[in-house]
């Protein structure tokens, strides 16, 4: 198709036209407080702090370091593998070896909200189960709760065997069971910073959804509190935009 002289002008206007335009209003809202790109926040304690026994959990293994090609994929701000035994089941039961993985990030989301199970695990081989979305029960400090979390179940290559993994997101003082609520994070304009950490618990040898479940948030009712405190602070008029 040809297009005129004349044609191809107004087109370059138009776009010349919404370009300002966006800036303009880019300028107008930063003018009035509003914040496009998120500030970093540091941990307010290292993940090393987060108690290598707790209750009837002992950490058995801690990650080595990471290969440098596997850190700059993952590219957080602060990580940490752990695998804990639950010393009220022997060694060989189902539930008795629980592997956490924590990735912290600050600033802007970009892609970083890609590293969950269902993109890496069956990056690496595994073939997918089953997802979905779940409530996590809380309470053993006394203080009941309920935080939203994603169930993800797989085999590893070559094995028939079922098994699952439960993560979830902490961010900005709030808990998101999905990518989505992350995401979010970066069109509230009125924040100036920005954080989440994935938390994720394989329970390893559990086949069936709803002990998963179980194991999961008896685990997390020793460590979450631990992990949460490493977490920045986040009154919102604090970290929000004069």
């Amino acid at each position: 198709m040809k297009i005129d002289r004349r044609t191809g002008t107004a087109w370059l206007l138009a776009a010349v036209v919404l370009l300002i335009g966006a800036a303009g209003s880019r300028m107008v809202l930063q003018s009035f407080g509003r914040v496009f790109d998120k500030e970093k926040l540091p941990l307010r304690r290292s993940f090393e702090t987060i108690p290598i026994e707790t209750g009837n959990y002992r950490c058995r293994e801690e990650s080595r370091e990471l290969p440098e090609a596997v850190q700059a994929s993952l590219n957080a701000d602060a990580h940490l593998t752990r695998l804990y035994r639950d010393r009220r089941f022997r060694p060989q039961e189902p539930g008795a070896w629980i592997r956490l993985h924590l990735a912290y990030y600050s600033g802007m989301t970009d892609t970083s909200v890609g590293h969950r199970p269902e993109i890496c695990y069956t990056a690496a081989g595994a073939e997918t189960v089953s997802g979905e979305q779940v409530r996590l029960r809380l309470g053993a400090d006394g203080v009941e709760r309920e935080i939203p979390a994603t169930l993800f179940r797989y085999r590893r290559p070559g094995d028939e065997r079922t098994e699952s993994v439960v993560y979830f997101f902490l961010g900005n003082g709030k808990v998101f069971g999905t990518p989505l609520g992350v995401r979010l994070l970066d069109l509230n304009l009125d924040d100036r910073y920005s954080y989440w950490c994935k938390v994720e618990v394989q329970t390893i040898g559990v086949r069936r959804g709803p002990l998963a479940r179980r194991v999961a948030s008896e685990f997390l009712d020793a460590v979450l509190p631990a992990v949460e405190a490493c977490m920045p602070a986040w009154p919102p008029d604090k970290h929000r935009a004069p």
